[in-house]
């Protein structure tokens, strides 16, 4: 504004320069001039000089813009997102963990008698017929704490008794000559003969035994009765058997 002010002052010393050359006492006494034609076209001339000069200067002065009013910036067009437009992913810095690992507790000890068993035959409801004789192959891994030494028996416990000896007890080293003590980490293999039913007892033909180690033995279990206290078995396993009718 201050620039503006100036110009405009500039304007008028100008005009009143231009006004007093044009009326001079020398020139305002008489109404029709004495001097030559190419004066009044020289006075012609410089007034038109003052006001292309004037009007070149207003051109050069810039526009002042008042602060309190913000200039406008551009602005991107909106996206609009509708139901069709592609969701892009992005990863998290800190990804879940896929699992949890629980550690396990230092206060819980292991079991003294644990295992870990392998069924190698039969597989699971293979299909036999009837009277057909097989094998019932099991590994026993011990994984407790104690060794299992001849207090350690496998015992039939319930489902269809198929044992070609007719027994429901037998010894877990029972294929070995002497005895054997089976240590925390080791296994042993145990077999005995079976036959599957020589006739149809279930509607649906399919048949299946469990089986447990037991230990601590007593009188009234060597002897077959079945009252026996079960507190001692654990490790309990099964298996399954299919005999179609013919």
């Amino acid at each position: 504004m201050k620039k503006y002010g100036d110009v405009l002052i500039i304007m008028a010393l100008l005009c009143a320069v231009l006004l007093l050359s044009t009326f001079s006492p020398d020139n305002s006494a008489d109404p029709v001039s004495a001097e030559p034609i190419h004066q009044d076209a020289k006075k012609l001339s410089e007034s038109i000089v003052i006001q292309n000069f004037v009007v070149q200067t207003l051109q050069a002065v810039p526009v002042a813009t008042d602060p309190a009013v913000p200039t406008a910036v551009p602005t991107q067009a909106a996206v609009s997102t509708s139901a069709s437009s592609p969701v892009q992913w992005r990863p998290t810095s800190t990804p879940d963990r896929a699992v949890e690992i629980v550690p396990t507790d230092p206060s819980v000890s292991p079991p003294e008698y644990a295992c870990n068993v392998t069924l190698n035959s039969p597989y699971y409801y293979q299909q036999f017929s009837f009277g057909e004789d097989f094998d019932l192959d099991v590994t026993f891994t011990n994984t407790g704490t104690r060794e299992w030494g001849t207090d350690v028996d496998v015992m039939q416990y319930t489902g269809m008794r198929l044992e070609i000896e007719n027994k429901y007890l037998y010894d877990i080293d029972k294929d070995y000559d002497s005895a054997v003590i089976v240590y925390p980490g080791q296994s042993i293999r145990w077999k005995i003969r079976m036959e599957a039913p020589k006739e149809q007892y279930h509607d649906d033909n399919k048949y299946f035994a469990t089986y447990n180690l037991i230990r601590g033995r007593s009188a009234a279990l060597a002897s077959g009765q079945r009252d026996e206290d079960e507190s001692g078995m654990f490790c309990p396993f099964s298996f399954y058997i299919y005999v179609p009718p013919q």
